[in-house]
């Protein structure tokens, strides 16, 4: 295991100790960073940090490297300590504290000693998310839209997910902050959800990194992408009307059709069994992991596809990416 490392970081009365791994090449390269577990109530971010790591021992990484890689497994400690997204020193949502030149709390005050001690210093960055809550989603990378990160769709495209999401976001947002002042690109990556590991995400998460790292040439490797993928702006999302409890045949990423079973809700208040059926034909994108819920959560999302029999709702939101030339793209 590589020696671990650790920022501490002081704000009034609060404490911490972030840590981090640093894993140097034999050969120039460029400095990239990998972090996960920004908001502690995720966990599969922090599994693709492991398996990375795990990785990186067994093909001795730092031998054939071009460059160095700073790893951080866990950014919010006290958030996954309490299984909560949010930093538990003062609530605050450490991917909206980014950018603040004075800290005026403890969220912004970790932020800015990572930035300073770590992300200002690389030339890209992959940060890896889950759909925490009750809910899971299909593995996807996400750009920012007019690229004010610094990441084109293409290089969304190369991480390797079918799915790529397309999204607006906010200053304070660590993907947004570190290119306006540092110009350095940050890919967020969604594996999964509702704190249960998906391992074939996780796999699939692992690919991405290594196929960053063979475009960039700092470290040799095949480009595994799939011959489609497809850019999500909305999904269509099917939200439950009354508490039940739930059980679903289908799973993520699953093909269905219009009027397909995907499952089965239970009444216990009047003793009634209903059917989940799809309203549309797509791809299961997110789908609830809880057997219990209440009122206004997501049972499920679907991405629509275009040849279906029912009447289309989605389709000026959803669209299939041309097929991607690694050569091509601007790194």
């Amino acid at each position: 295991m590589q020696d671990i490392s650790y920022i501490d970081v002081h704000f009034e009365e609060h404490h911490v100790s972030i840590p981090y791994f640093e894993i140097n090449g034999r050969f120039e390269g460029p400095h990239i960073f990998l972090s996960a577990g920004m908001h502690g109530g995720e966990i599969n971010g922090i599994a693709v940090i492991e398996s990375f790591l795990e990785w990186s021992q067994k093909v001795n990484l730092k031998d054939k490297l071009h460059g160095k890689i700073t790893v951080l497994p866990i950014m919010n400690p006290s958030g996954f300590a309490n299984k909560q997204r949010r930093v538990v020193e003062d609530k605050g949502d450490l991917n909206r504290a980014f950018g603040v030149e004075s800290p005026s709390n403890f969220s912004e005050q970790i932020a800015y000693e990572l930035t300073q001690k770590i992300f200002q210093h690389c030339d890209f960055g992959f940060d890896f998310h889950d759909a925490s809550g009750s809910a899971a989603l299909l593995p996807h990378a996400r750009f920012i839209k007019d690229e004010l990160n610094g990441f084109t769709q293409e290089m969304a495209q190369l991480f390797g997910t079918k799915i790529i999401v397309e999204r607006t976001g906010k200053p304070t947002m660590m993907a947004i902050a570190l290119n306006q002042k540092y110009q350095t690109p940050v890919l967020t990556v969604e594996v999964g959800g509702a704190q249960r590991l998906f391992p074939d995400f996780v796999k699939l998460a692992l690919q991405g990194i290594r196929n960053f790292l063979a475009a960039k040439e700092m470290y040799p490797g095949e480009i595994i992408v799939p011959e489609r993928q497809f850019i999500l702006m909305d999904r269509y999302g099917v939200k439950q009307k009354e508490a039940a409890m739930v059980e679903f045949t289908a799973k993520l990423g699953d093909r269905v059709h219009a009027n397909d079973v995907l499952g089965e809700l239970y009444f216990p208040t009047r003793i009634e069994r209903r059917e989940i059926r799809s309203p549309m034909c797509g791809f299961i994108f997110s789908l609830q992991q809880f057997n219990q819920v209440e009122t206004g959560d997501t049972l499920f999302s679907i991405l629509e596809l275009d040849s279906c029999h029912v009447a289309r709702t989605t389709l000026d939101q959803f669209r299939e990416a041309e097929n991607l030339k690694v050569t091509k793209i601007r790194m």
